[in-house]
This record gives structure tokens, sequence and C-alpha cells, in this order.
């Protein structure tokens, strides 16, 4: 497992930070073609509100040896008074450090950091079995729960109860 350290984005990391998610989701987009939910067509307003306005929104870099490998974010559902119940969207990791443990320990991270959260939730690509597999690998279960987006891709619902 990779040693990661989360070092919480802020309004002045927009640029470096949209570029990463943009990066790291192009791929994704340019299979599926999902214009309106990939993070790679964020936009920077969006993105800013996310890290600025968002209640209950916290986007932190996810780094290694002082090298940023990627981003998550992490949000209060929108249905819980406390930090109980929490959402990871999105989580990404660069390209080229993919398939080398950091995903897995920046959600091992992120759940000693809101080490009061009982239930992780978060919506992968159902297509994508590697993804599946990999949140499935990190105790992350279908909730059976999915939404279609288009004809190519459908967003499967997943969750962690601590």
């Amino acid at each position: 497992m990779q040693q990661v350290e989360l070092i919480r984005a802020t309004s002045e990391d927009l640029y470096e930070l949209h570029s990463l998610q943009v990066e790291a989701f192009k791929p994704l987009y340019d299979k599926y073609h999902d214009d309106d939910t990939s993070p790679a067509r964020e936009s920077i307003s969006r993105t800013l509100w996310k890290i600025n306005k968002c209640p209950n929104s916290y986007f932190y870099y996810v780094t290694s040896a002082d090298e940023t490998v990627g981003a998550i974010r992490v949000v209060r559902d929108r249905h819980s008074s406390d930090d109980t119940v929490m959402h990871i969207s999105p989580l990404f990791i660069r390209p080229e450090f993919q398939g080398r443990g950091y995903g897995g320990a920046a959600i091992e991270a992120v759940i000693m950091l809101w080490d009061k959260t009982l239930i992780w939730r978060l919506a992968t690509i159902k297509e994508e079995e590697g993804n599946c597999r990999f949140y499935e690998k990190y105790g992350f279960v279908h909730s059976g729960k999915e939404e279609r987006v288009n004809d190519y891709m459908t967003l499967a619902f997943y969750e962690k109860k601590l």
C-alpha cells in the first residue's frame, strides 16, 4: 500500500485542481461521451463552487513523496445534519499513477480523517468493471441503485458502512 497525505485544496488551487481532474477523467469522457456528468467537462466556475461555496464540500490533494498524484472530494450527504453520512465525489488519480495503490490509500486516508463518518457513498461507471472491483476491494457494496446516463454508460451507486 502506498503512503499518501491529504492536503486540503483552496480556491488558490483552482486551476491546478481543475487541470488534474480533466487529465484524469478525459479518457473516460472520450469513451462514454457523458457531457452532463463527466468531471472532464466540468467548468472552472463549477470546480470553484465545489471548493468555496458548496456546503460541506472538501477537496483534498492526494500526495506522495511531495508529488501530487490525484485528488479526492468528500461531501456531506444532503439528508444528514452531521458528518455521519459522506460521499466521495470524485476520486481521481493522474493516469501515470493509476493502478499503483494510490486510490486505495486515498480512500483509507479519507476514512481515517473523517473518523465520525459511519456511511460512505459513491457512484462509479458500471461498465468500468475494474473501477467496480476496486471499490468493492475497499469494502464498498453495490446498493442496487443505478442511473442510466446515456446509451453507453450507467452509474452504479455504492455504499460502505463502518
